[in-house]
């Protein structure tokens, strides 16, 4: 197994995923919008990176190994966190009183500053922005 993130492109849990979810090349590839051959690269590439079988071919379809099943709880719940992390974030009532405190040297005052305050101020006329120098100690 992977001692070092690194070591694997976390593109082919993508393919690992839908794999466990189809059990079928085909109709992964198809979830995917890949080809049938680029999937099954893909899995070559993954068996190679984890140093683990994962499918047996059969005739009812790809069947996981003991080791595919294993890690396929916790390769399901990084990509939910990673969708949710990454995905589209709530949206904030630009209307409402919100403060927002962030930090920045005196170089990003003077030349950022201007020009978010004023962007700010066009989509959120009631935000208050709280700017305190890198060095000083604030508590979040």
């Amino acid at each position: 197994m992977i001692t070092n993130l690194r070591q694997i492109d976390l593109n082919l849990l993508l393919v690992f995923d839908a794999l466990m979810q189809e059990q079928n090349l085909s109709r992964a590839a198809v979830r995917l919008h890949l080809s049938q051959s680029t999937v099954s690269n893909a899995l070559a590439r993954l068996r190679i990176q984890l140093g683990e079988p994962l499918f047996q071919r059969t005739s009812r379809g790809m069947v996981p190994t003991p080791q595919a099943q294993a890690i396929y709880g916790p390769v399901r719940q990084a990509l939910h966190l990673l969708r949710i992390g990454l995905g589209p974030q709530e949206e904030i009532d630009v209307e409402s009183d919100l403060t927002f405190r962030v930090s920045m040297n005196d170089y990003a005052q003077a030349v950022f500053l201007p020009g978010v305050l004023s962007r700010l101020h066009a989509v959120a006329p009631r935000l208050v922005l709280s700017v305190h120098s890198d060095d000083a100690d604030i508590l979040v």
